[in-house]
């Protein structure tokens, strides 16, 4: 169930920096150096996304790694009855 929820929470937080970017699936998967398969599976919560993917993530959006914790902490705070 863990796993499940990181994998809600990040598919969501990438899929919202992906359309606030305002680019594409294929863009985003081609500046995570990933296939468009693999980026859509993770988008769609079927995948998690590689730490590697992850770093890559966060690298080439600047994204603040504290506040995305933050972010994710207060989404398995609010799961927490279902862990």
């Amino acid at each position: 169930m863990f796993n499940s929820c990181l994998k809600r929470f990040f598919s969501g937080y990438i899929a919202r920096c992906r359309k606030l970017s305002d680019i594409t699936q294929e863009e985003m998967a081609f500046r995570l150096n990933i296939e468009l398969r693999s980026y859509a599976d993770i988008e769609h919560g079927i995948n998690m996304c590689s730490t590697p993917t992850l770093v890559s993530f966060v690298r080439a959006f600047d994204v603040d790694v504290g506040g995305m914790f933050e972010e994710l902490f207060e989404y398995l705070n609010s799961v927490e009855g279902q862990l």
